[in-house]
């Protein structure tokens, strides 16, 4: 489906039919943005290569058993595909708060986020044979640290 991608708080004040979905749904949901390509609307920007071109899919997981829940559908279309997978976590490199009880969770097992897309990467590897892991670090959020990890893959 697509969106607007209006964010938490255009979401919040105007509505998202996206968000209600995903929210509602048990099952997975691919959802395109403004940003996606589409060469009808306008051209897409040089460095960017052509939809389909890069053979990967990635699986974002944030250490929640949740989260994990994707890879078996995006092993699924990695195979299906003949593409490689990478499961990918980003982790927000704020600096240490001054208050020590405002400290952040932990991440994965023993708050380790590379041992631990390390340890999803050996658990799929025999079902998917080209599986790796990436952990990104991104002092801003979330969606910069993927947003930047997709612009430089």
């Amino acid at each position: 489906m697509v969106t607007h991608g209006r964010g938490r708080l255009g979401g919040a004040l105007v509505g998202s039919v996206a968000r209600d979905v995903v929210q509602r749904s048990d099952s997975p949901v691919v959802v395109l943005g403004p940003s996606a390509d589409n060469p009808g609307w306008s051209p897409r920007p040089r460095n960017w290569p052509e939809p389909l071109t890069v053979p990967r899919i990635v699986a974002c997981v944030d250490g929640s058993t949740t989260s994990e829940q994707v890879l078996p559908f995006a092993a699924e279309w990695a195979e299906a595909l003949d593409m490689s997978l990478t499961v990918l976590t980003v982790i927000v490199d704020a600096p240490t708060p001054l208050r020590p009880d405002h400290a952040p969770g932990s991440f994965g097992p023993h708050g380790n986020a590379d041992a631990y897309v390390d340890h999803l990467v050996q658990q799929w590897q025999t079902r998917i044979s080209r599986i790796d892991a990436a952990v990104v670090r991104d002092p801003i959020g979330t969606a910069s640290g993927m947003r930047a990890h997709l612009d430089q893959h």
